[in-house]
């Protein structure tokens, strides 16, 4: 069986009364609940109810995610991005426990800068670092195409003469 597509007159009540729930849009719109929750998702409708704050980390900066927070919890170059944003002041203190803080002082420093803690795994870097790094193979890269495109050119140019010689 084909879905059935959203109408725009469904989307709008499914906008004014989306405070209500998705079973009770579904009784409503005469669609399932899994395909309003799908509707809901895809334009960007909250279903909570009025004043609910189910679903939120009590205390949880806006710039900070559960899962990076978990994330960090786990593994130190997460948690060293994490203290970055703490110094920048994006996220309060109080978000990061004293365990993260003596795990990230065991954290090496970047052998190339060595201002910043080396949060990058692949290279032992830190993320600046690695980003001026990736910055400058991409220009060479560039760099190196271009004195192809001009190797090229005076072949060109010499087989053109030789050419022009001959006839």
């Amino acid at each position: 069986m084909a879905a059935r597509a959203w109408t725009s007159s469904e989307i709008d009540t499914l906008r004014k009364h989306s405070h209500r729930g998705a079973t009770w849009l579904a009784a409503i719109l005469d669609r399932s609940t899994a395909s309003v929750k799908r509707a809901a998702h895809t334009h960007r409708i909250s279903l909570r109810q009025k004043g609910s704050r189910r679903g939120l980390l009590l205390g949880q900066p806006r710039d900070a995610t559960l899962i990076e927070l978990r994330q960090a919890a786990r593994d130190p170059a997460a948690l060293g991005q994490l203290l970055q944003a703490q110094r920048d002041g994006t996220i309060p203190p109080e978000i990061i426990t004293q365990a993260q803080q003596i795990a990230l002082r065991e954290l090496p420093l970047c052998p190339a800068c060595t201002r910043n803690h080396a949060n990058h795994k692949q290279t032992g870097l830190c993320r600046a670092c690695y980003l001026r790094g990736l910055a400058a193979a991409h220009q060479a890269h560039l760099d190196a195409q271009d004195a192809q495109r001009d190797l090229w050119t005076a072949r060109q140019q010499a087989k053109r003469a030789k050419d022009k010689a001959t006839e």
